[in-house]
């Protein structure tokens, strides 16, 4: 079941993260069964508002591998997901990271003017790395992309000192408090998302999130809260560049007997599908349906983020609570305690 907009992820340093006011009903599952194959993808996209793409793709890649087809990873899923990741991260690099750290927006930094913020075509997807260069990075794009590869601490530390944007001094101002925060590196690997249970043989639950991308062999670990964000700018600028059809990985396995499992990339991590089909009289339907967000990882209290958070003091760590909320940007509601005293309210965005 997803934890998806079920409840409020609290957040209380010196423990574990709860899930408080959620109810036990699988209710994807309930509003899924019984309706048309053809209108799950529709439904499950309708019911999580900005991480619609992704959704989309997952539900209709799972049920066409349940329905025997081969699972098709065409060029237009891969475009709407790709602009889908795309004005996910914009959104949150260009309004949640200045709110977070000023508590104001930043217009230089504004995700509205980006190309591909109300244009989806080839030509805003173009236009996107040059705006990219002269508004948030300063540097040519490859250059931060490969001084990045050979040397991720090194490039962060160079683009922050030379870079003369809004953005570069926004994280620079910022950088030791967030390099402060240290975290495991424990990636998810795809056989654990699409399996019946998300606890590894240790114990530990992994996670996912940008620093982590399946198609990326050589990702470096995200030790600490400072290096997870620059994963997501970077995974930003792989997915503008001239690989990023190809950057986040999709694809479906027929189980067999009617259920097909899928695998989506959205902007948060890793999104799983598990749909079961059966035959109506007008056409195949919905048996039943599962599916686990990256908040179900990120959020498990056997997880990363519960780690970092119950080594935290008690009191006088809201702060870095609240920066460990933006880090995995839970994709429910979240609020962050200091001792007994809520302080903090993140409001979702799916």
């Amino acid at each position: 079941m997803s934890i998806v907009s079920v409840g409020t992820l609290q957040l209380r340093p010196g423990t574990r993260p709860a899930i408080v006011g959620a109810t036990a009903s699988p209710w994807p599952a309930r509003l899924a069964k019984g309706c048309p194959a053809a209108e799950l993808a529709p439904r499950m996209a309708a019911l999580h508002a900005l991480c619609a793409g992704g959704h989309h793709a997952a539900a209709s890649l799972a049920v066409r591998a349940a329905q025997g087809g081969p699972p098709v990873v065409d060029g237009p899923l891969r475009h709407a997901l790709r602009l889908a990741v795309l004005r996910d991260h914009l959104r949150q690099i260009g309004h949640d990271w200045p709110m977070h750290r000023l508590g104001r927006t930043v217009p230089a930094l504004s995700p509205l003017q980006a190309p591909v913020w109300s244009r989806g075509d080839e030509a805003a997807l173009g236009a996107l790395p040059g705006w990219l260069q002269a508004q948030w990075i300063g540097w040519p794009l490859q250059r931060l992309l490969a001084a990045w590869q050979d040397d991720p601490d090194r490039a962060t530390w160079d683009w922050l000192r030379t870079a003369q944007t809004p953005l570069a001094a926004l994280l620079g101002a910022w950088w030791t408090e967030l390099q402060a925060t240290t975290t495991p590196h424990r990636p998810l690997p795809l056989a654990a998302a699409l399996g019946a249970s998300f606890i590894a043989p240790t114990g530990l639950v992994p996670d996912t999130g940008p620093w982590q991308r399946l198609n990326d062999a050589g990702a470096h670990p995200a030790h600490n809260a400072g290096m997870r964000l620059m994963s997501r700018l970077i995974d930003l600028l792989r997915l503008a560049g001239p690989t990023g059809p190809e950057h986040l990985s999709l694809g479906a396995i027929d189980a067999g007997a009617g259920e097909g499992h899928a695998w989506v990339e959205v902007g948060r991590g890793l999104l799983s599908y598990r749909v079961r089909l059966t035959d109506a009289a007008d056409g195949p339907c919905v048996a039943d349906v599962a599916l686990h967000t990256p908040t179900d990882w990120n959020a498990h209290p056997q997880g990363v983020l519960a780690e970092v958070l119950a080594a935290l003091p008690a009191t006088g760590s809201a702060r870095r609570a609240r920066q460990l909320a933006m880090v995995w940007d839970p994709c429910l509601p979240c609020s962050v305690q200091d001792g007994a005293t809520t302080i903090a309210s993140e409001v979702a965005h799916a």
